[in-house]
């Protein structure tokens, strides 16, 4: 599997994924999302598409929610196959989401966390799978 070595570290998207955005707003980085369309035959589809994502990337910040129903609706996006990465603001970001409620909202959905690393300036990346797959 390619793996396109412009995005962040470990922020490892394969060309040719149709990768579902959930919680684009006005705050979210730009920059990262221009790397993530980079990669030959990559669409970016919002929360409305009724196909399977191969990703998902969660825009979320503290008071948007529940979050392990917002991590449920991603892995339905998904159909359960595919990686979440949830985007979250920095510790000294409004609306940062503490690591313990990730872990917490996580494990009530069923995933996994595999990395934590910043991902763009202000904005934290988490990478959850499901449970039982690699």
């Amino acid at each position: 599997m390619a793996v396109d070595q412009g995005l962040p570290p470990r922020l490892a998207i394969s060309p040719g994924q149709v990768i579902v955005e959930i919680g684009r707003r006005w705050d979210c980085d730009e920059g990262l999302r221009e790397e993530v369309l980079a990669a030959p035959g990559r669409v970016l589809a919002g929360e409305d598409y009724e196909g399977i994502a191969g990703e998902v990337l969660l825009w979320w910040r503290a008071g948007d929610g529940d979050l392990c129903d917002a991590l449920t609706d991603a892995l339905i996006a998904c159909a359960g196959l595919g990686t979440i990465w949830l985007l979250t603001p920095d510790p000294d970001q409004d609306g940062h989401v503490e690591a313990s409620d990730i872990t917490d909202g996580a494990a009530i959905a069923r995933l996994s966390v595999t990395a934590s690393f910043r991902a763009a300036p202000g904005w934290d990346a988490t990478r959850l799978i499901p449970r039982g797959h690699r």
